[in-house]
């Protein structure tokens, strides 16, 4: 009888955390339902950004900017976005964690996706305000969700597990699926809806819509990944970051190689 009872047990908790059990009551390789909100996050975010770069050049374009500015401006943003990403990993590491790091900077992109929605309504058309939001607040959100969403859909899953490790490996192959699914959407659909219009919708807002969707999706993602925080497992923080264990031996490796660098640098024979 204690035997039945601790089997049922095991199987309510595997339903309640996996959404299945093996035949003998035991956990198998899943992704937990939490990790639903980090790869919905993925999509979107992925959604949101090939939307953005897939129809910017075309609206620089059509608010008065040459070719050439405006694939440098499109250059630039995505640049920023590497840039930004290092900043995000260290504060995800050593200030905020990953968790707030990710809820924080995805809140800053969805302003951002709003502010470029309503800079390309056609009763507007600022491209001030555009650039606000795809060289500053886009940028920033991207850079804090790209540096730690994949970590932190690691962090749901207990390495000393041997089924825990095959599930984050599953994990791994829906993230990838996430990626492709939200940039086949936004180049398969947001970016001509954007530059040519679709469905129903002028090519006057055609921008906007397609803005307005990207942007929405983004929001709401974010929204459904606060709404569960309390059952994410997360990581404590670090006393150092990454970043500066890498700065730290590179500067070690200089000092300790100086006369090899001066020769490499032309500042000696």
């Amino acid at each position: 009888m204690e035997e039945s009872q601790v089997l049922n047990i095991k199987a309510g908790d595997a339903l309640k955390d996996y959404g299945s059990v093996s035949p003998a009551g035991q956990q198998i390789a899943s992704v937990p339902t939490v990790c639903i909100f980090i790869l919905a996050v993925e999509l979107c975010e992925r959604l949101a950004f090939y939307t953005f770069t897939g129809t910017q050049e075309f609206f620089l374009e059509k608010t008065g900017y040459s070719l050439a500015q405006a694939n440098a401006l499109t250059t630039a943003m995505s640049t920023l976005c590497m840039a930004w990403a290092v900043l995000a990993g260290w504060v995800a590491d050593v200030q905020l964690g990953r968790f707030r790091t990710i809820i924080i900077f995805g809140v800053i992109y969805s302003i951002g996706g709003l502010a470029a929605t309503a800079a390309a309504s056609p009763a507007w058309m600022s491209s001030g305000l555009y650039l606000l939001a795809l060289l500053v607040l886009v940028p920033m959100g991207t850079a804090g969700i790209k540096s730690n969403i994949s970590n932190f859909g690691a962090d749901q899953y207990d390495m000393s597990d041997p089924e825990q490790v095959a599930a984050q490996e599953q994990f791994f192959q829906w993230f990838y699926m996430a990626i492709n699914v939200g940039s086949a959407f936004a180049y398969g659909f947001l970016t001509t809806l954007g530059t040519n219009g679709g469905i129903g919708i002028s090519k006057e807002y055609g921008y906007f819509a397609a803005y307005l969707l990207a942007s929405a999706c983004m929001a709401a993602a974010v929204l459904a990944f606060i709404a569960v925080r309390g059952r994410y497992r997360t990581s404590p923080l670090l006393q150092t970051s990454a970043m500066a264990d890498v700065c730290q031996n590179l500067v070690h490796l200089v000092y300790c190689n100086l006369p090899l660098v001066a020769v490499l640098c032309g500042c000696s024979s």
